[in-house]
């Protein structure tokens, strides 16, 4: 059903959300249609640091896999210093802490990511821990291009001259079994070690461009058709993936707060609905992995 509510109408993803149901609109289709908002001119690069502790290499000026380079001189920070939130896997529901003295420094633009407090949620400590572990190292910056022209005379690449950073993640990578190892060592819940070695977890629509750098963890498949065979599936399971994470913690903080001696009918009621809603999206997960698993063969037929 097509809804009234329009994602540019609203400043984040959840209120967007609540607005779109409540005129009707499948969960699914609305965190679509939320992901496919307009960003005509956001670029968003991958890179994999390889700094120390919490302190990370958001960029550098090496040549990427697409063949671009960002200038480390032209990066303009003022308006992120506003709100220099750390998001997980560019999800505005997600923050995990905040960055610190970001400065450009060896020919790359560094930051110091100061972690949210341990507590608040099992989720996001999860996180904190496999980034103190060394684990989760990739970071991917959105920005905004101010200058650019071709890298080359046969125009190949890209050579960004000035860019406004925008935003910066720290994102999910490949399954790697040493890191599946360490992780499992830590206790890291089933649903956190989905959402972290979820592979091809960031890729987007077509307005949002992301891109792994020298040494990131970059999809291996050519680029122009990976983007359009897989990217829309890649993207619903990625966002079914976090609805089901989110849904989860939401029933474990009800329960939590409900007398197991005594429960009353509301509370009953609320974990039922909290049960079907996760059953749910496990089941539309299930569908969008094998629907994308088959398109795969399809394209490598």
């Amino acid at each position: 059903m097509k809804t009234k509510a329009s994602p540019d109408d609203f400043d984040n993803r959840a209120e967007f959300m609540r607005a779109c149901v409540d005129e009707g609109g499948d969960e699914e289709a609305c965190a679509l249609r939320w992901e496919e908002r307009g960003e005509p001119e956001i670029v968003r690069k991958t890179h994999l640091s390889e700094g120390e502790g919490l302190t990370f290499v958001l960029s550098d000026a090496t040549p990427d896999r697409m063949g671009d380079v960002i200038e480390s001189d032209g990066w303009s920070l003022g308006n992120f210093k506003k709100n220099p939130v750390a998001l997980f896997n560019h999800n505005p529901d997600f923050p995990i802490g905040t960055w610190r003295n970001l400065r450009v420094q060896d020919n790359g633009l560094r930051g110091d990511l100061q972690l949210a407090k341990k507590g608040t949620s099992e989720r996001i400590n999860e996180i904190i821990s496999l980034i103190e572990q060394n684990i989760l190292r990739a970071v991917s910056v959105g920005f905004l291009p101010i200058q650019k022209e071709p890298l080359t005379k046969n125009g190949s690449g890209i050579r960004f001259l000035a860019a406004d950073l925008v935003e910066t993640s720290i994102v999910a990578i490949p399954a790697n079994p040493n890191a599946l190892a360490v992780a499992k060592s830590l206790n890291i819940s089933r649903d956190t070690v989905a959402m972290v070695f979820a592979g091809k977890g960031n890729e987007k629509d077509q307005s949002v461009v992301r891109r792994g750098s020298s040494g990131g963890y970059a999809d291996t498949t050519p680029k122009r058709r990976s983007a359009t065979m897989s990217g829309p599936l890649a993207k619903r399971i990625e966002a079914t993936q976090q609805r089901i994470v989110a849904l989860k913690d939401e029933l474990q903080k009800h329960l939590d707060a409900v007398d197991d001696a005594n429960p009353g009918e509301a509370d009953i009621t609320t974990t039922q609905e909290f049960n079907k809603r996760i059953a749910d999206q496990t089941a539309v997960l299930k569908s969008l992995e094998e629907s994308e698993a088959n398109t795969a063969r399809t394209a490598a037929e």
